[in-house]
Order: structure tokens, then sequence, then C-alpha cells
């Protein structure tokens, strides 16, 4: 990193409070479909859980929930925003509920325009919306470091491997989690990113039903907790007229 655009590691801070996470609904009931019996299903969910990746151990993870344990189980293969494809996954989340729904619709839309055939447009599709406590000595708040240039870079809508770099930079100095500020709004958006799962003290709580409605052009929420309608168009995302392809966390 060059000097005008570089991260203090050693800005460390408290970080705690409420993260929240939006997610697919997956369980119990996909297995269930597939199955003729209970014995049957449980034989298959047996099964699929042996077939994965193992889980982080409880000595660096305490808090054991799969909500919380998954994304720090599989790489991607494109990386995220600040991780490579080579490292471990992040657990990302956000401080708010439109910050949440700011990611899915952007990924959602990634998937609606992408080479795989989509699912037809249908109000059924369904996900769910989690809170988590966190709290760590040894956080960064990457928005308040920096000038105009450093925050361009972190907020590149496109290019990730400036925030790679950041990421593995974060590994290899031990920080436990951290926030950003979006590159999906221009508005100062707070996203977290949890590099280890040592950070929860909470289960997830207060889960709300997400039903999600989308097309190539459209994506909308409706939170079943408030009946409340969030719509994103796709032309919030587009960079040059054109939709993003990078895979960010």
């Amino acid at each position: 990193m060059s000097a005008g655009a570089r991260v203090d590691l050693t800005a460390l801070t408290r970080l705690e409070g409420v993260v929240l996470r939006l997610v697919e609904q997956q369980g119990a009931q996909a297995t269930r479909r597939t199955t003729d019996s209970l014995d049957e299903q449980a034989w298959l969910e047996d099964f699929l859980e042996a077939s994965k990746p193992e889980l982080p151990g409880s000595e660096e993870c305490p808090v054991r929930h799969r909500l919380l344990l998954t994304p720090f189980r599989y790489r991607k293969p494109h990386g995220s925003r600040f991780a490579t494809r080579w490292e471990r996954g992040l657990f990302y989340g956000s401080r708010s509920r439109v910050g949440c729904l700011l990611e899915g619709a952007f990924y959602e839309l990634v998937f609606q325009n992408g080479p795989e055939l989509p699912f037809p447009r249908s109000s059924a599709m369904r996900k769910a919306l989690f809170h988590v406590e966190i709290r760590t000595p040894r956080g960064l708040r990457l928005q308040d470091q920096g000038g105009r240039r450093l925050q361009t870079r972190l907020r590149d809508p496109v290019d990730s491997r400036f925030c790679q770099g950041v990421g593995v930079a974060m590994r290899e100095a031990g920080i436990e989690a951290f926030e950003y500020h979006s590159a999906r709004s221009a508005e100062d958006v707070v996203q977290v990113g949890a590099i280890s799962c040592c950070v929860f003290t909470s289960t997830p709580f207060d889960q709300v039903e997400v039903q999600v409605e989308a097309s190539g052009h459209e994506v909308s929420f409706r939170c079943l907790d408030d009946n409340s309608v969030h719509h994103f168009q796709r032309q919030h995302f587009e960079v040059k007229g054109e939709l993003p392809q990078v895979m960010h966390g």
C-alpha cells in the first residue's frame, strides 16, 4: 500500500454491540421435501454435514451456532471484499437493516443477471434477517481512517484487490473484527466484518422472515415483522452503465 492509502493496523478500538446479517432460509424444511420419513431426513442431514469442511473449533468459537460459524467454514471461489480465495471466509454483517438489504439486493441482481438461469420472479423466495452481539478489543474502524484517497480505495465498487490486501494485513496483525463503509451506496452505511468467530457474545436473536421478489432490474424485500417493503433498482448499483461482476462480501 502506498503511504497515501495505508491502513493503520495499530489503531485498535473496542468494537461491540449488535450486528445484523441476512441469510438464505435453509435447514430442516429443505431436506424434508426430498425425503419420505423423519428417519431418512435425519440420515440425509448427517450425511450432508459429514461431507462439509469442519466448523471452527470451540476453543476459538465458544458460542456454537451454525448461522455464526458457517461463514468461516468455506472459502469463496472468487474471494470476498476482504478475503482472498485462498483464505477462510469472513462473517459479514451490518450495523443497520438497510445495510443488510443493500448488500443482499446487490448479490441477488448479480445472480439474476448472471449466466445461470435464475428462478422465476416470485414472492415465495424467502430469507432471514438475524441479530447477534459482538465484542472485541482488537477491532478497527476503517471508515475513520485516512483521507479521501484511502476511502475511495476501500469503497471501490468493482475492484476488491486493495481491500483483500487490507484483509491479509488485518489477519496477520491479529485484528478480530472491523467496520467499514459499504461500497454499494454513496451514503455512509456502516458494515461489519468478523475475521474470528471469537467476537460473538450471543447466539442469533430477533430473527425476522423476509420475502424476496427479484428480476434482472429490481429487487424488493418485505420484512414481515413490520410489513415494510424496500425496493432496490439495478441502476443504483451500476458503474458506467454496468453491474459490477466482482463478487464482494
